[in-house]
């Protein structure tokens, strides 16, 4: 078999462990770090191997149900395939981590900018420009929005700007609780 046919397998491995046993991201999310993944080099070592350590008085299995062995062949895939699931964990534990300095950056600057007293109209200049933020003004109320957070306000341009900055504060301080 070729590299690139394993690595579907692998592949199709995963994508059955997310919709037949419910292993999505959430769920994986809710494990500590390295422990899917030592799921996975327990499923890669022999099992002769991991019986005869269990035997010495250790439990690699880190999970709470019974590791469920196949053939060897078999329990590589579902080894390669957690691991896997402990890079996705990571990539999205770096995803959040970068998309929270992100906002911290932007309400550093755009209430930096507020207090120094830039006027409105180039600090939503500036956002869309840069940023790729929306603005728009329709019916009376203004609209930002800006990494995925929108605010409104009928106050005024300086309004909408620190709105979306409580926006932004309020989902940086959920984000921190895992909420």
């Amino acid at each position: 078999m070729s590299a690139s046919s394993i690595a579907k397998e692998i592949m199709q491995e995963r994508q059955r462990q997310i919709e037949d046993e419910g292993y999505d991201a959430h769920h994986d999310s809710l494990h500590e770090p390295d422990v899917i993944a030592t799921g996975g080099a327990f499923y890669a070592l022999p099992e002769e191997t991991t019986d005869w350590i269990k035997a010495k008085g250790v439990d690699l299995w880190p999970f709470d149900e019974h590791p469920k062995r196949k053939d060897r062949r078999r329990d590589l895939i579902r080894a390669a395939s957690m691991i896997v699931a402990e890079i996705e964990q990571i990539d999205e534990a770096e995803r959040k981590h970068s998309r929270q300095v992100t906002l911290k950056g932007r309400i550093e600057q755009i209430t930096h900018a507020l207090d120094q007293g830039e006027p409105a109209d180039s600090i939503l200049s500036e956002m869309k420009n840069r940023h790729g933020a929306s603005f728009g003004f329709v019916n009376g109320t203004y609209r930002l929005r800006l990494d995925g957070i929108e605010a409104t306000r009928t106050a005024g341009k300086k309004a909408v700007l620190r709105g979306w900055c409580a926006i932004a504060e309020v989902r940086l301080a959920m984000a921190k609780r895992n909420i």
